[in-house]
């Protein structure tokens, strides 16, 4: 009936669609006839009814009897058979057949108007036909015309014929009988209003349409009993008295007179528990009020809550919306205008109110008892989720752009001053950045009405009341909708006081009194309340079966809950569940409480240890520990210690899964691509990256120390910024490396350890490029950053090593051979062993003894600074899980991939190989490193750690797939005890009778009956093991040059130095003055004296030694040679040539010391007289064989194959030259030939022919235009300068062959053939001087020995063990009866030493007077000629002398005698070092 008129239409479609009809417009009217008829059940007017009114249409005045009988039974049967006959009267009546009167008298007869029922049908019926007249209204033109001229239709709506005959006929039903209401009553309820106002049962269809709509809104909305603005306040009053009395003792009486007031003043309950609420609010801590809203609806509380939420929230709106309406009309006491807002209230400040915080404390006290449900709340808190997520995304933007723009200044802009003033704020006085800055920051994230977002009040209400299972869900919610809510400081700040509530009481007592807050006592039992109350609060509050939803009682929160709630003590695992829900949902805001970081710290430590919480612990230390403390403001060591302390239980490789996590894959400003970082994170990355660079730039050897406590503060909280900037600046600067080392003195562990793990990170970075593009080592870059490697493990060595080596092996298990450059610098600096490149005659002779002649000689009397504490840590690690047979191992691979694999493959899939001098390079890298390494174990590594750690040799090929000299190199030092042990225990038994323990070195001892088919599974299908003996060929491999030959001349020579040292510095101590150069004096003359009674009892020792297993293999040698071989040379020359292939061939390019051990173990057999041995087969064979290595040789092959060879061509000089030496020779069995003993001139002979053979090949290898023949001939040649070649037409041949190489393009054979030609040239005149004045080279009195025959005696010194017998026995004894209680000099000692040392030589001024009081010694070798040097010293010797102590006072003369290249000595011998500008070096 409320329809308006442009509805109708729609209407009247949507009740024929109910129907079942369709709709008018779309039918005609005969064929909806006949549908409605099948639609509808059967029934309506017979035929002969419809005939008679047919035929009684123009006579109305007739009645048909057959029309008001059938009406009349129908109407007594009812239902849709009525309904069906209604529906034919009315549509005659529709039609005009028949007429309204007529139609309401057949009603009035047949009773109809009497029955409710019946006459309801026929309103339903009129009503319909009324909605299809008016469709059919709208279309009719004409009845368009007639409503425009009808003055009542205002609107211009038609009316048709049908509706007027239908509005006729409802009011003749109405006034048929003028006594019965009933059909008004009837039609009022059912017609539209346009068909009633057509009837004139209305007066206006628009009146009527407001007075509905009127007392609609009266029913819905107005409420009849009370008007709230103008009420009586008695009953309010009362009952805000009430509240204010009441409490636990009076709950029940509160309760009566509270229902009373409510009955007698009428009184609204939901503005009463309005103000329960309001004075709960204020007295939070009466627990009474609960009990009290017990009695209320709880579900009316949200929108009491909800509304009293939004008066704050709308305040502004409200303010800006009341303005009155300009309108004449009276009575408009509040109207309001809902459209024009602009404008309103213009000049008026409105500013919502904040909501205060008992509004947030009293909600979290009602959601957490669950009187409230949140998502009944949500509607009416400002500002809502869309717009919180559309804040913080404006927010990320701003911040993501700030961050973009830092440390960039634009020249355009306008704005510079005040940048540059705002710039200056963050600095101090010296423009140094600060830190500090940071904490501005991190206050800055307040993302718009912080303080007036309710969400988020609600949030930290609900942390600070402990009701985490409350706040739980509603972090999720707003993480669904993508608003982070620990941006807000509030809210990080709520969720850093719970967690340390969880965790604060677990760390007392071990926090060593760092102030943190103590535990609250529990409650008193006794609070006033029933056990019904205590038994419900609790189980809404305590923790339930599931443990993850734990709600606490704060007893500093909210005293209520603190009464009501005993506090439930939580297990260890509860807390810990607790802290991993807690840092999941603070991030990196964990950065705001450092105290709380620290207590975290200590919290963790028991579940970092346990396996089953281990992994938990470290998603910990993943999302907020790390984070935080890379976001740090002040810098904080105590907190950067507290952290590694947590950190160092884990291993190694988790820690650096850590330090990945927080590294990222991208640092500083890359963090923001892919939102691989948070934003305020890189921001801190960025700050410190910058502090990192300003400092860097003022670094120098001067001020190390005081930039490296700058730099530590960096250090304290993003190490991994300050370390990727260093090794990038190393990278390219490589002289930035000791001031950077220096200045790592002030970092924390937690620092170092991130330093190992971003070496990783650096070498693992740019693995492609760290080959060199020249072939001739590696890049730059590499070289750089392993020296910095092997110097800051040296110093500071409690650095995590395992990583780094870890890293080694899986490069070296990838045949990646590019870092192998990182090994040998650990190696050289942290073991201290030195590299076998560029070691001269003297000095590989001198490794040949013992570790105080290896110091003397090879160190060039230098002793290191050496860290034992790094060469332990170094051993530990390698010595761990045996990882020394793994690196053996794949060096060993790695090697032989090199020489006999390609090296990659192009694009086609095809094998290419790299050049030869690349290969060579990386052979020789790997070589070099083996060397480093197995060197480092014998000198470190003690015979218990190698039998615990070692297997066989034949275990170590076969399964660790080792090369032979490897392997035996490795187990020689158990081969050597075995035999010294089993002398001293022989020994021991002859003297005592008495049984030696056994030690474990049983099965190494080699002089067992079986020891010689040790190798033989090794060559099982091998020929040569058929050609070799079997106990020679293992004999030759288990002993090494220490065990077969004594440095003699090396020994001595020392010796006498040392002597010297002490003479002089006695003299000078007698004439100086000063105490403190006294002091001096006599510590370096203890030092002096220490290392003389070292390499004494070395000396003698190792004469000791050699002599006994001399004397053990002339007893078993000859035996090992079978006597069917001496029937015919053939089969000796046979013997001899597979001994050559299978042990020189395959040792002497190893090592240095083993090419020189293999000269002297062939010559020791001839010493010894071991019968079936053919010295002569081996000279002559040589010079076939071995001299033919040259053609496949690296370059440190070659050089080590040159010191052979130097030995071999040295022995044969001697032996031509030397008549005396001959005849003793010849005595023996080796130089005989068909059984006749050898002249001198016939062996010479045989010299000769050595010397074109290897003149030979040497001359091949300079007319080839190939590099490494080149090469190879070069480094030999410059090896046996002096000794080769014999005359002078061999050096003009050489000198002719290199001429050519002084144009080529190739830069290193240009220089090292120009060298080799210079020495050449030197030794031309030298030649030819002794030519021209008639001197043989055989011999002669009075005559200068050339260099040749100088370098061939001092090469004999294995003969000379037997002569130094004699002399040798009471050196040893007065050797036992030296004092050993010296004590062993620091590094500390080394300095002060070498100050006292250059303050005395500043003292005694020249040299001159300092020589005369030095007593006069004659050098052993004083007859040789000086040899000039041949270029500076190797780059590992220069950093030797330049990191270690000076050598000794030596009494020497002003000229050096022939004491190596490229040393210096003041007058005093003492060596000292200058600049570029002759300038005396400082003492670092």
């Amino acid at each position: 009936a409320s329809l308006q008129s442009p509805l109708r239409e729609e209407y009247a479609k949507c009740v024929w669609g109910v129907t079942g009809l369709e709709t008018p417009q779309a039918v005609p009217q005969e064929k909806r006839r006949g549908e409605r008829r099948q639609k509808m059940s059967a029934g309506g007017l017979s035929g002969p009814a419809l005939d008679e009114l047919k035929a009684g249409a123009k006579s109305p005045a007739n009645a048909p009897t057959q029309v008001d009988k059938e009406l009349r039974s129908v109407r007594e049967i009812g239902g849709e058979a009525f309904s069906a006959v209604a529906h034919d009267l009315v549509e005659f009546l529709c039609k005009g057949t028949l007429a309204p009167e007529r139609l309401a008298r057949f009603c009035a007869d047949a009773g109809v108007l009497s029955d409710e029922k019946a006459l309801q049908a026929f309103a339903d019926v009129i009503w319909s036909h009324g909605a299809l007249a008016n469709a059919d209204a709208s279309a009719n033109a004409s009845a368009k015309a007639n409503a425009a001229t009808d003055p009542k239709r205002s609107g211009g709506e038609a009316r048709s014929m049908p509706f007027k005959r239908l509005a006729a006929f409802a009011r003749q039903l109405v006034d048929a009988e003028k006594g019965n209401a009933l059909p008004r009553k009837v039609l009022m309820t059912t017609l539209s209003l346009d068909l009633l106002e057509e009837s004139r049962m209305i007066a206006d269809e628009k009146a009527m349409f407001n007075r509905l709509r009127r007392m609609n809104t009266a029913i819905v909305y107005r409420q009849h009993r009370y008007n709230l603005m103008h009420e009586e306040t008695e009953g309010y009053a009362k009952v805000l008295t009430l509240l204010n009395e009441l409490n636990v003792e009076n709950l029940r009486t509160t309760m009566s007179s509270l229902h009373s007031l409510l009955g007698f003043f009428d009184l609204d309950p939901n503005h009463v528990l309005n103000l329960i609420l309001d004075a709960f609010e204020l007295d939070l801590s009466n627990s009474a009020f609960l009990e009290l809203l017990s009695n209320f609806r709880e579900r009316n509380l949200p929108h009491i809550l909800g509304f009293k939420f939004t008066q704050y929230r709308n305040e502004a709106l409200i303010k800006r919306k009341m303005r009155p309406v300009a309108s004449g009309g009276s009575g408009a006491a509040a109207a309001y205008d809902d459209d024009d807002e602009e404008g309103a209230c213009e000049d008026d400040e409105v500013k919502a109110l904040p909501t205060p915080e008992t509004l947030y404390r009293l909600t979290a006290v009602l959601l957490c008892l669950r009187h409230v449900a949140f998502y009944d709340l949500l509607p009416y808190l400002d500002p809502g989720l869309e717009d919180l997520k559309a804040e913080q995304d404006a927010f990320d933007k701003d911040l993501d752009a700030e961050v973009k723009k830092f440390g960039r200044r634009s020249l355009n802009d306008k704005s510079g001053d005040d940048a540059e003033s705002s710039s200056t704020t963050e600095d101090d006085a010296s423009g140094v950045p600060l830190l500090g800055s940071l904490s501005a920051t991190m206050s800055a994230t307040k993302l718009g009405r912080d303080g007036d977002s309710q969400i988020m009040g609600v949030l930290v209400a609900l942390l600070k009341l402990r009701c985490w299972h409350e706040a739980r869900p509603l972090l999720r919610m707003l993480a669904y909708h993508g608003i982070e809510a620990a941006r807000y400081p509030a809210v990080a700040g709520a969720l850093c006081s719970f967690l340390e509530y969880v965790i604060g009481d677990r760390v007392q007592g071990k926090d060593g009194g760092l102030g943190l807050s103590p535990a609250a006592p529990a409650p008193s039992p006794d609070d006033g309340l029933t056990s019904i109350q205590r038994a419900r609060a609790r189980a809404r509050l305590s923790v339930g079966g599931n443990k993850e939803d734990i709600s606490l009682a704060a007893d500093y929160a909210e005293p209520v809950l603190a009464q009501a709630v005993r506090r439930e003590t939580l297990a260890d695992e509860d807390a810990f569940g607790l802290c991993l829900q807690i840092c999941e949902w603070l991030g990196v805001y964990l950065a705001r409480d450092p105290k709380l970081l620290f207590t975290l710290t200590r919290f963790l430590a028991p579940f970092v240890e346990s396996d089953a919480s281990a992994q938990k612990a470290k998603l910990v230390m993943k999302m907020s520990m790390l984070p935080g403390l890379s976001m740090q403001a002040t810098p904080n060591p105590a907190l950067a210690y507290s952290v590694f302390n947590l950190l160092s239980k884990l291993p190694y490789s988790q820690r650096y899964e850590l330090y990945d996590s927080l590294h990222g894959g991208a640092t500083e400003k890359d963090g923001l691509k892919g939102h691989v970082k948070h934003p305020l994170q890189c921001l801190a990355e960025m700050k410190a990256g910058r502090y990192t660079r300003y400092f860097l730039k003022r670094l120098s050897a001067e001020n190390a120390k005081l930039v490296g406590r700058q730099l530590a503060l960096v250090a304290h909280s993003c190490p991994h910024i300050l370390f990727r900037i260093i090794l990038q600046q190393i990278e390219t600067y490589g002289n930035f490396i000791q001031p950077v080392v220096d200045a790592l003195k002030s970092m924390t562990p937690y620092a170092l350890d991130v330093l190992s793990y971003s070496i990783i990170v650096a070498l693992g970075s740019n693995s492609s490029s760290a080959a060199s593009t020249d072939g001739l080592g590696f890049s730059a870059w590499i070289q750089s950053l392993a020296h910095f490697v092997g110097v800051a493990y040296s110093k500071y060595p409690a650095m995590e090593l395992r990583g780094v080596m870890r890293f080694m092996a899986t490069k070296l298990r990838e045949m990646d051979g590019a870092h192998i450059v990182v090994l040998k610098e650990l190696l050289h600096r942290m073991g201290g062993s030195t590299p076998p490149e560029g070691l001269d005659a003297d000095q590989t002779e001198g490794r040949c003894g013992g570790s105080a002649l290896r110091r003397e000689t090879v160190s060039y009397g230098i002793k290191s600074r050496f860290n034992k504490k790094a060469a332990a840590t170094l051993k530990s690690v390698v010595l761990e899980n045996a990882q020394f047979l793994e690196l053996c191992g794949l060096i060993c691979k790695l090697r032989n991939r090199v020489i006999y694999l390609p090296d990659s493959t192009n694009e086609f899939g095809e094998e290419k190989d790299l050049p030869l001098k690349v290969l060579g390079s990386t052979a020789d890298s790997c070589q070099s490193a083996l060397v480093l390494l197995l060197d480092f174990l014998e000198d470190n590594c003690d015979t218990e750690e190698l039998l615990r750690h070692l297997p066989s040799p034949v275990e170590l090929i076969a399964k660790y797939e080792i090369e032979l000299p490897v392997a035996f190199q490795l187990a020689r030092p158990l081969f050597r005890a075995a035999i010294v042990s089993r002398l001293d225990a022989e020994a021991k038994d002859e003297a005592m009778e008495v049984e030696a323990p056994e030690t474990g070195l049983e099965k190494w001892y080699p002089f067992q009956e079986d020891f010689g088919s040790m190798l033989k599974p090794l060559h099982a299908d091998s020929e040569i093991w058929g050609s070799v003996p079997a106990k020679v060929y293992t004999l030759f491999w288990i002993l090494g040059p220490q065990d077969v030959y004594t440095p003699v001349e090396k020994y001595e020579k020392e010796i006498e130095r040392l002597q010297g040292d002490l003479a002089h510095l006695k003299s000078g101590s007698q004439g100086s003055g000063g105490s403190s150069d006294k002091s001096d004096t006599s510590k370096l003359e203890k030092e002096s004296r220490k290392a003389l009674e070292e390499l004494e009892a070395e000396y003698a020792a190792h004469v000791e030694k050699v002599q006994s297993i001399r004397s053990l293999l002339k007893d078993n040698l000859p035996s090992w040679f079978e006597a069917s071989d001496a029937d015919n040379d053939n089969a000796i020359g046979g013997t001899v040539t597979a001994l050559l292939q299978a042990c020189v061939h395959a040792r002497a390019p190893f090592m240095p010391e083993d090419a020189f051990y293999c000269s002297k173990f062939f010559f020791m057999l001839h010493e010894l007289g071991v019968e079936h041995f053919s010295t002569l087969e081996y000279v002559e064979r040589v010079s076939e064989l071995t001299v033919s290595m040259l053609y496949a040789v690296t370059q440190m092959e070659a050089s080590n194959v040159s010191f052979f060879l130097r030995d071999y061509l040295g022995k044969l000089v001697l032996w031509k030259t030397d008549a005396k030496a001959f005849e003793d020779a010849a005595a023996l069995p080796g130089l005989k030939r068909n059984g006749e003993a050898l002249t001198q001139a016939a062996f010479g002979t045989v010299v000769d022919g050595v010397h074109d053979k290897i003149m030979e090949v040497v001359t091949n290898c300079l007319d080839s235009d190939a590099y490494i023949y080149v090469r190879a001939a070069v480094v030999v040649m410059n090896q046996l300068m002096g000794l080769f070649p014999f005359n002078t037409s061999g050096i003009e041949k050489l000198m002719e062959r290199l001429k050519r190489f002084a144009t080529d393009e190739r830069q290193d054979v240009k220089t090292m053939s120009n060298r080799l030609r210079a020495d050449l040239q030197k030794q031309l005149k030298l030649t030819k001087d002794m030519e021209r004045k008639g001197r043989n080279r055989a011999g002669g009195q009075g005559r200068r020995r050339p260099a040749s025959e100088m370098s061939a005696a001092r090469s004999s010194g294995g003969g000379e063990s037997s002569t130094q017998k004699k002399g040798s026995e009471p050196a040893e004894k007065k050797l036992r009866r030296d004092d050993r209680a010296s004590a062993d000099a620091s590094t500390e000692e080394d300095l002060k030493r070498q100050a006292a040392v250059r303050a005395l030589v500043r003292k005694k001024g020249s040299g001159a007077a300092g020589a005369a009081k030095a007593p006069s010694v004659t050098p052993m070798n004083a007859s040789a000629p000086y040899a000039p040097p041949r270029g500076p010293l190797p780059a590992h010797h220069a950093h030797s002398m330049a990191n270690a102590r000076p050598m000794s006072f030596a009494a020497q003369p002003l000229q050096p005698q022939n004491r190596g290249p490229a040393r210096s000595y003041t007058p005093t011998g003492y060596r000292r070092e200058r600049d570029d500008r002759g300038r005396r070096q400082p003492r670092r």
